[in-house]
């Protein structure tokens, strides 16, 4: 599953920014059966 984030590049170094994409990115990595179908057409199997 692939989730863009748009941020301003001013922002990319940003301490707040970094930890909310690490944040989102975790619960992307750690939740992701439940937050993809089984049957997704873009999921690898």
């Amino acid at each position: 599953m692939t989730l863009w984030l748009t941020y301003h590049e001013d922002l990319r170094h940003s301490p707040r920014v970094r930890v909310l994409i690490d944040f989102i990115d975790s619960i992307f990595q750690n939740r992701h059966n439940q937050l993809a179908p089984s049957r997704f057409p873009f999921t690898k199997t």
